[in-house]
């Protein structure tokens, strides 16, 4: 599907938002031999900036507006792939306006930037949190139910994009991503953690492991995000991107367990965090439709490749 959906973007400019991030840096991979030229888009303390003929590295916060939007009227790109952003569930009286403030305000001047040229396609990056605790199969019909700062921040920005796009034909694609895994997934994600861990034939702890969750290949999120660039009835549309089926952590990791075969996980090492919603997953009926895209890589295949791909960084 890579070389079916790379030729698309052949002659086109794609600026990448958190470009050398876990999703960015797999979204670079991908159309880095293929594209017209890519930029991909940073803050200055990020690591592994790409060295590659095809791609532009650009240190910038996007907080500063006037500087941002000097940065896009020079590369004007065709594409924008906006994955950037870090999970952090601080309480809103402790860094959580910050929060808010951080993840609203860039991508405002992001888009108001982009408004001033002509772009083919804004996606950007939702997350399976803007539902909070409601009952799956989650749908995008649902009203969202947000219990963090990050949370809300998400789902200000989508409501902002589809406000946008429906008052100012702006062409915003927004994709509410459930668990994704796989190659340059940072620290602090349970797959990745436990497959270090074990390679390392160290000792890890997490929780019971009852909880259930949409586990979904980067690889494969990675052709939705391109798609829904591509498919015009995506325009001013929220998109769930996930498997649709939800696995308990606890078989996920003796999955791992079984196929590093060292190391050691101790379970119920760590509490279930009170409130949590012991089994989420998506309704994909809008990604089937509008994107005409599932995931072809099985739980079994990604957890694979993901360890192949730590084997090599180890």
């Amino acid at each position: 599907m890579n070389e079916e959906i790379n030729k698309y973007f052949k002659d086109s400019k794609i600026l990448v938002v958190g470009g050398t991030g876990f999703i960015g840096r797999n979204i670079v991979e991908s159309l880095k031999d293929d594209a017209g030229h890519i930029y991909a888009m940073h803050l200055s303390n990020s690591e592994f900036p790409f060295d590659h003929p095809n791609v532009s590295n650009i240190l910038h916060d996007l907080l500063l507006e006037t500087d941002t939007k000097k940065i896009i009227r020079k590369i004007a790109p065709d594409y924008v792939f906006n994955v950037s952003g870090y999970i952090n569930h601080s309480p809103f009286f402790k860094e959580g306006f910050d929060v808010i403030k951080n993840q609203y305000f860039t991508t405002l001047n992001l888009i108001n930037a982009l408004n001033e040229i002509n772009i083919e396609r804004y996606v950007h990056t939702g997350s399976s949190d803007e539902y909070g605790n409601l009952k799956s199969p989650q749908s995008e019909s649902l009203r969202e139910s947000p219990r963090t700062p990050y949370s809300a921040s998400k789902v200000a920005i989508s409501h902002t994009l589809e406000a946008i796009s429906k008052s100012d034909d702006f062409p915003a694609t927004i994709l509410k991503l459930f668990i994704v895994y796989g190659p340059y997934q940072g620290k602090g994600r349970l797959i990745p953690d436990v497959i270090k861990a074990l390679l390392a034939d160290e000792e890890i702890s997490i929780s019971s492991g009852q909880q259930k969750r949409d586990f979904c290949y980067v690889k494969d999120v990675v052709d939705a995000i391109k798609l829904s660039a591509i498919k015009k009835n995506a325009i001013g549309k929220s998109i769930n991107i996930g498997s649709g089926r939800s696995i308990a952590v606890i078989d996920i990791v003796k999955k791992i367990e079984s196929k590093v075969g060292t190391g050691k996980v101790i379970y119920g090492g760590k509490e279930i965090r009170e409130h949590e919603n012991l089994d989420l997953f998506p309704d994909t009926t809008l990604a089937k439709k509008i994107l005409e895209w599932q995931p072809s890589t099985d739980i079994d295949m990604g957890i694979d490749l993901t360890i192949q791909h730590y084997k090599k960084e180890s």
